[in-house]
């Protein structure tokens, strides 16, 4: 098979970052936040009818909003999000902004053609509403996806390497999160009274369930996240368990890519329900009084898409203008990253302006989010990896990608550019507290914390002829974090390995997947990248929180950090010479139990 169909050997040349055939408008409203949603679907389909008769009219193609169809409801809101705008300020400022999710179908011969169409699509779009013709400000953007897109295409946004198990099993405890130079009030905080919400890719219950039951005492963190986890509303487990929340419908693995890293740096292919889980009990860990409500966006094979992030975002901000979580304390974990790395913007054709303009309305969201107290943690990436010569050939540091870039000065980018201060970017160090060698950098409002360290392979470069299983140099120290592990069978470390197809493909996949069953119980892997570094800061921001009066200001959170980090040294970036970095420094130790 050719790249453009084997997953198992991807490479940038083909990397896409939205669908093909949808994309998203978002334009401000004066209808109240508590409007029908019959008077909604009403002001989405009359802005669809005033672009189709007069924006599109030179174009082949017709917007529909994604739930209109011969059988659905004239009040499905299916692909419609509504928050509240951070700009409004009186009857004259509009109070709400909505984003609808449309389907477009543009004449095209080949998939980079309908891919190109898109931009097409989305740029005449924009340029109808900048002419002042336009009856309704609005805004097109494409619709983003991470990790993956249809037709098995890779995309750069994936963990750094596999996950591998940790061998030395047999005792009774769990690995605990140290964080030897923090102030005593810091060190002596719980979480008790804070929410953390985890957006990522989960196992089914069972299958959390199964694996706390066989590991026993040998993993008595993930004992207790599973003993009265709750996956249904009001997903209001008590601590230590966690909340599932499994109700948005995310994309299927019919429909959607794969993607990964080997540990050779290649882009590869393999499961990855548990990247959320291992990021839940690292905050779990760190807060065991939080309450901690996973919410899976992502599936199996950690693919999302901002119509889901957008629909879970604007249901936490409802539930913090006028829920449950009003005038409460929240923490929200992203370690995911959306839209192309500058570095290869330009083989898409976009600059780095026109890709902050497309992801304005996520910024939008986040910023209304921010005003009602949620503080956001960002992963900032793993581009940096030096392995993979197709994205980084210069050994480039680069920046933070998006959302965490959000909490950076981007006025050079858009000089209108309010920052997100609510936001901390976050990357990764080794354990000599160094950068790690693919951790982007996370900028002057970023911190930086333990993200574990490439492992050495063993062999040290890839079997020629593609026989020979490979695995971590015993000779040299593993430099990973350790958290929970619920699969019963690991991904193969190289794409290339000889095991044998332990999962069932998706209906539309060319390949199967490598795996090797897991030889211990105890359910604890390791796992590098600053996914995992950004659960760290997670558990530290909810700790500042314990007990602050509301209003409660994502500003005052990082500078409280800040002031109690260390610093390390990030070279090779943009910007000439060194730069020196705020860094928590965290360690782990076993704790018998």
């Amino acid at each position: 098979m050719d790249n453009m169909q084997n997953p198992m050997q991807m490479n940038m040349s083909n990397a896409i970052y939205w669908r093909k055939d949808q994309i998203a408008i978002t334009f401000p409203s004066h209808l109240a936040l508590s409007a029908s949603r019959t008077d909604i679907v009403l002001a989405v389909d009359t802005l669809l009818q005033m672009l189709n008769q007069q924006a599109t009219k030179e174009m082949p193609f017709k917007l529909e909003r994604l739930s209109k169809g011969e059988r659905a409801p004239t009040d499905d809101l299916t692909g419609i999000s509504l928050y509240a705008s951070p700009t409004y300020s009186g009857a004259h400022t509009p109070a709400t902004q909505i984003s609808v999710f449309c389907t477009v179908n543009p004449t095209a011969e080949t998939e980079q053609e309908k891919r190109d169409a898109i931009l097409k699509v989305v740029r005449k779009l924009n340029i109808y509403e900048r002419s002042g013709q336009a009856q309704q400000a609005f805004r097109a953007t494409p619709h983003w996806l991470w990790s993956g897109v249809p037709d098995y295409d890779p995309t750069h946004g994936c963990p750094v390497t596999p996950p591998f198990p940790v061998e030395d099993g047999g005792r009774s405890g769990q690995w605990m999160t140290r964080f030897p130079m923090l102030p005593d009030e810091l060190q002596k905080a719980s979480g008790a009274g804070v929410t953390v919400f985890i957006l990522d890719a989960f196992p089914a219950p069972e299958q959390i369930l199964f694996a706390a039951n066989a590991a026993g005492t040998q993993n008595t963190l993930l004992q207790q996240m599973a003993l009265g986890l709750v996956s249904h509303e009001p997903f209001q487990a008590a601590p230590p368990a966690i909340s599932l929340n499994y109700t948005y419908e995310i994309p299927g693995p019919d429909e959607t890519a794969v993607t990964g890293k080997d540990i050779y740096g290649r882009l590869s292919a393999f499961p990855l329900a548990d990247h959320g889980l291992f990021i839940a009990g690292l905050v779990r860990d760190i807060v065991p009084d939080a309450s901690i409500e996973c919410v899976r966006i992502l599936n199996d094979f950690a693919v999302g898409e901002t119509r889901i992030l957008f629909q879970a975002l604007a249901d936490i901000e409802a539930r913090l203008r006028a829920g449950n979580l009003q005038g409460q304390r929240v923490v929200i974990n992203l370690s995911l990253v959306i839209g192309p790395p500058d570095c290869d913007c330009s083989r898409l054709g976009l600059t780095s302006a026109e890709v902050f303009s497309h992801l304005a309305p996520l910024h939008t969201l986040m910023l209304s989010m921010a005003q009602r107290g949620a503080v956001f943690v960002a992963s900032v990436g793993n581009d940096s990896d030096p392995r993979d010569f197709s994205m980084n050939p210069s050994e480039m540091r680069f920046n933070a990608r998006y959302p965490a870039a959000f909490g950076n000065d981007l006025s050079s980018i858009d000089p209108s550019f309010t920052p997100l201060r609510a936001i901390i970017p976050v990357g990764a160090v080794n354990q000599r507290g160094e950068p790690a060698v693919y951790s982007n950098y996370p900028g002057a409002n970023g911190l930086a914390t333990y993200g574990g360290e490439v492992p050495r392979p063993e062999p040290w470069l890839p079997s020629a002829n593609a026989h020979q299983i490979a695995k971590v140099d015993p000779h040299f120290p593993i430099d990973a974090l350790r958290g929970v592990y619920s699969a019963p069978a690991y991904p193969a470390l190289s794409r290339n390995d000889p095991y044998p197809k332990l999962v069932e493909p998706p209906p539309a996949a060319p390949t199967t997947y490598p795996q090797y069953p897991a030889t211990q119980t105890s359910a604890w892997a390791y796992w590098s990248g600053t996914s995992f570094a950004a659960p760290l800061i997670t558990g530290l921001a909810a700790r500042a929180l314990q007990g602050q009066s509301a209003p409660f200001d994502g500003a005052s959170v990082h500078r409280v950090l800040a002031s109690a980090s260390q610093h390390t040294t990030w070279s090779g970036t943009e910007t000439p010479g060194d730069v020196r970095g705020p860094m928590l420094m965290a360690m782990q130790e076993w704790e018998d139990k």
